[in-house]
């Protein structure tokens, strides 16, 4: 609304692989998926869908918009919030790592993204930003090699897991901080998602940067900061 009052020409809205939803059928996720009703979907990929329902009303009231759902986003910042949380468990050289994988981007290739699509034509469209996928066990090793610090070596079990789950949400509460373990984040290192960003690669000829390049990067950053 703010926008429309303004004559704002043009909003690229940065969204969330997670507003995409996720099939219960295919694993694979590219922009021509449709959100369903799953219990695969998280209430934050939910509200990120809500969000952007918001968005194609602007474009629907006469603003350009342009949508892009990044991964899990890596970059320097608080590691006790966000996805940063991740160096700082490798850095507190935790035993347990969780099963399965997650999608990566790295959040300089987020920026340069977005900075090239606001001035371009590209109107009404969504665009998927991921740069790969990787086990948390191999991004941990990476992290703790580029601490110096020892890596996890125990997956949890499922058991293990609703434990900590438990354990998180008491800290949680009792420090009010957000948990880093949640039933949300079980049920997604059961489901292996591969999204396609062949899209803004083909149409960009863009380049993601090298996930080694990336946790490098933010490993300095971060112990900077210290």
């Amino acid at each position: 609304n703010a926008s429309l009052e303004t004559s704002v020409k043009k909003i690229i809205h940065i969204s969330s692989v997670a507003a995409l939803g996720r099939p219960v059928r295919s694993h694979h996720i590219d922009e021509n998926i449709q959100w369903m009703e799953s219990s695969n979907n998280s209430y934050y990929g939910e509200t990120k869908y809500l969000a952007e329902l918001e968005v194609w009303r602007a474009m629907e009231e006469g603003i350009q918009v342009a949508i892009v759902n990044p991964s899990v986003v890596l970059g320097i910042g608080d590691w006790k919030n966000g996805s940063t949380r991740l160096f700082k468990y490798a850095w507190d050289e935790h035993r347990y790592f969780p099963g399965g994988s997650f999608n990566y981007i790295d959040n300089r290739d987020v920026a340069t993204l977005v900075h090239q699509l606001v001035p371009s034509d590209y109107v009404g469209e969504r665009f998927i930003l991921n740069a790969g996928s990787i086990t948390y066990e191999s991004f941990f090793k990476l992290v703790s090699e580029k601490f110096n610090k020892k890596a996890p070596s125990k997956q949890v079990s499922e058991k293990l897991y609703f434990l900590a789950i438990l354990l998180e949400s008491i800290k949680a509460f009792l420090t009010r901080t957000k948990p880093i373990i949640t039933k949300e984040s079980l049920i997604s290192t059961k489901k292996e998602y591969h999204f396609d960003a062949s899209k803004i690669k083909k149409l960009l000829n863009f380049a993601f940067k090298d996930l080694d390049d990336t946790v490098g990067w933010v490993a300095a950053g971060l112990q900077k900061e210290l």
